[in-house]
């Protein structure tokens, strides 16, 4: 029963998408009404995503990395051996060193505690 976009309180922006077109909860609580218009949108949404889909063919001993939280992401059906090996790292780790990289220690050191303006406020990457 999660959101499928999750919106930032603080930055007003989309941090996280969670979608899934063959593994949703029931809406047991919603009416009739509401489940008609929400499966109507999530059709939308769903043919949206499918028009603009890549594929990509990993070779051996290729690495892929993203943001789990913000890049909708899958694997299709495969025939014969395949050894995957996955690591996550939190979305706080990334964050950190995004910043870091981003606009430098001395700048974060500087502004940690403060939210400033957009323009001067390295927490406002997104």
């Amino acid at each position: 029963m999660a959101p499928v976009f999750s919106i930032h309180p603080d930055m007003d922006k989309m941090y996280q998408i969670r979608w899934n077109n063959y593994d949703r909860a029931p809406k047991s609580n919603w009416s009739v009404t509401k489940q008609t218009s929400w499966y109507r949108a999530a059709r939308h949404y769903n043919e949206i995503l499918k028009s603009r889909e890549m594929w990509t063919k990993l070779e051996p001993g290729s690495a892929l990395m993203f943001d789990n939280w913000r890049m909708l992401h899958g694997r299709s059906q495969f025939t014969g051996k395949r050894r995957m090996c996955g690591g996550y790292v939190n979305n706080d780790d990334y964050i950190s060193r995004l910043r870091l990289l981003k606009f430098g220690r001395r700048k974060i050191l500087n502004k940690l505690g403060s939210i400033g303006t957009k323009s001067d406020n390295p927490y406002w990457f997104i």
